[in-house]
């Protein structure tokens, strides 16, 4: 109870700062009455809008300044997805999706989603020069700060930087933990439309405390940790350059209008084709992995050890890519061809051999538009390399059932060879060389979607040959035939300005611990939402829910930087309370909020992964605010 009374004695200072920033706010927008940010910001995605072509491989972002999924600022529960209960540490999902990708993936740590990268980064076209400041403040020190600009230097070129911080001192001991990412960016438009390209350089580094988890948490006596002295760290280095030519005569395709979201504006659309679209695209990638414990405890390892346990990876990632996309005669097919090709390279840290790899993969789609029913086929299949033989079958039928609803039927097929790390892995601990079978994935479904977001989606899944660490920590192949039924259902329902966001998903599966997953997901947001100051200000006042079934997850072993299947610990049935304002003058925001309200009602801490508690009751605050210079 007592962080409760702490954050009611904060919030009387936070109202005086909360009037004060945003009385400054709104007397800023109204001095800038006739040139406002806001009208700024809508030329700059009619802009982009005009010039963009929904079929290019090159996109444009609009900025959002909407207060939806504002204040949930860092992966975790409102993305579907597991973690060790603090941020900046590793991710696991919770709903199970199989690994779309193509080639090997790069992520050895789970710490992707916090990292800058080529992914993640936005590029616009824009009239002004334009700043984004995002900060984020939570108790003992837990902190997200993040700064972006930029502005064309002509009306074709434009560039950008972005810098971002992520800093955690923890609640419980040996939480410590800091990132750091630089963004450099640029992006061209040539005037014909004809050329655009895009380029991206990216570095992150973080350190890490690595703690085990806790075999005890008392509030009287403390925490007692499993790793006393380990410690890891990264560096990530990633460069991206994509361009795209259009050749033969341009032509509109297509105009409509559309209403934006977050900016509630109509936005004219046109689709501006030609007769041939070429994209190229090349990216280097650098991962460096370190892990050292310089004190081990006997009882943290398996294998022997001398004074200290170390783990390095180097991987190293080249990948190129051409696509081809013709303009057809008949409008209603569709076709589009690209080849990617991976050089792969492993150092790991016995140095016993250097893993290399070429991954080559053919990738062609094809659409047919039948007005109102839209058949998509996609065929990704790996033609030489440690993906040699993959093949993903991707197809959809969409059924347009009116100018709100649509309706999607759907079959998938996936043969795709196991995480590279659970056939090759060499270090002081563990080594080993495996042959494992590909996994195989059968999945049906449907899907009835509106424009407002509500959906209910329905479909069975068939997994062969499952790949996973075993409580042994060693790779296994599950031989049985693993079904899974899965039905996702989100609402939006409105009274006035009450609104009532919820969402779920029950998962029905023979083998829930192999996978696992829960049974249920539950989410939902309520909130009372209202303008102020003749509407140049929304305020949000509501509360967050997020509740999950009893369940088997797995459990995180930091040497490996791997979940694993575990059979020994059970999760509770606990609800994540979220309370929450938020408030939007223009192209500023704010929030404060009470995060894990039911932890200084209840007292219990809530484990979700074994060992790791998620954070107790604290108080965070932040900001994001757009500035049109």
């Amino acid at each position: 109870m007592a962080g409760f009374f702490y954050f009611v004695k904060l919030m009387k200072h936070l109202t005086l700062f909360l009037c004060v920033t945003f009385s400054l706010s709104f007397a800023h927008a109204k001095a800038q009455l006739k040139d406002t940010s806001r009208v700024d910001l809508v030329l700059l995605q009619k802009k982009q809008k005009l010039n963009q072509n929904i079929r290019d491989s090159i996109q444009w972002s609009s900025p959002d300044t909407s207060l939806n999924k504002f204040h949930y600022h860092y992966p975790s529960f409102w993305t579907l997805n597991s973690f060790l209960g603090y941020l900046g540490t590793p991710v696991h999902q919770t709903v199970y999706t199989n690994p779309n990708y193509s080639g090997v993936i790069a992520d050895l740590d789970r710490l992707d989603p916090y990292r800058l990268s080529s992914s993640n980064t936005e590029f616009y076209q824009l009239t002004k020069p334009m700043t984004q400041a995002f900060y984020v403040w939570s108790s003992r020190r837990e902190e997200y700060f993040k700064l972006s600009h930029r502005q064309n230097l002509s009306e074709s070129l434009n560039i950008g930087a972005e810098y971002q911080r992520i800093s955690n001192q923890g609640w419980f001991q040996r939480q410590i933990l800091t990132f750091n990412g630089v963004n450099l960016n640029a992006n061209f438009l040539s005037p014909s439309k004809r050329y655009a390209f895009k380029a991206s350089a990216s570095y992150n580094n973080n350190l890490s405390q690595e703690n085990g988890g806790y075999s005890e948490i008392d509030e009287f006596t403390g925490e007692i940790v499993r790793f006393n002295n380990a410690e890891s760290k990264s560096r990530t280095q990633e460069f991206l350059f994509s361009q795209s030519f259009k050749l033969g005569p341009l032509i509109i395709d297509t105009v409509f209008n559309s209403i934006n979201d977050s900016l509630q504006d109509t936005i004219i659309n046109k689709t501006i084709r030609a007769k041939h679209l070429f994209t190229h695209s090349m990216r280097f990638q650098r991962n460096i992995y370190e892990f050292q414990d310089s004190i081990p405890d006997l009882n943290s390892y398996p294998g022997a050890y001398s004074s200290n346990v170390t783990d390095a990876q180097d991987l190293i990632i080249g990948e190129n890519q051409f696509e081809w996309q013709p303009y057809l005669k008949s409008k209603r097919i569709e076709f589009k061809l690209n080849l990617l090709n991976q050089i792969f390279s492993l150092d790991q840290s016995t140095g016993l051999a250097v893993n290399q790899w070429i991954n080559t993969h053919i990738r062609p789609s094809l659409q047919f538009n039948f007005n109102p029913m839209l058949l998509n086929f996609k065929l990704d299949y790996g033609l030489t390399g440690y993906t040699s033989n993959d093949i993903r079958v991707k197809s959809n039928l969409i059924y347009q059932i009116n100018k709100t609803w649509g309706l999607a039927a759907f079959v998938d097929f996936d043969s795709y060879a196991p995480n590279y790390f659970l056939t090759r892995y060499a270090q002081s601990q563990f080594n080993w060389n495996n042959s494992l079978p590909k996994t195989e994935e059968l999945k049906a479904g449907l899907a009835l979607k509106n424009v407002a977001g509500d959906s209910i989606e329905l479909s069975y899944r068939l997994i062969n040959d499952y790949n996973f660490l075993n409580e042994s920590l060693r790779p296994e192949t599950f031989n049985q035939e693993i079904s899974l039924l899965q039905t996702k259902v989100s609402k939006h329902f409105r009274l006035r300005d009450f609104h009532i966001r919820l969402g779920g998903v029950l998962q029905i599966s023979d083998f829930a611990q192999i996978l696992g997953i829960p049974e249920l997901v539950g989410f939902g947001s309520f909130y009372y939402e209202h303008t102020l100051f003749k509407k140049n200000m929304v305020t949000r006042f509501g509360t967050d829910v997020f509740t999950s079934s009893s369940y088997q997850p797995y459990s995180f072993y930091p040497l490996m930087r791997s979940f694993y299947q575990q059979s020994s610990f059970q999760t509770e049935v606990y609800p994540v309370i979220d309370v929450y304002f938020a408030c939007q003058v223009k192209t500023a925001r704010f929030f404060v909020k009470g995060t894990n309200l039911y932890q200084a009602i209840s007292g219990d801490n809530y484990l979700l992964v074994d060992g790791y508690p998620l954070n107790p009751f604290s108080l965070r605050i932040g900001f994001n605010w757009f500035f049109m210079n």
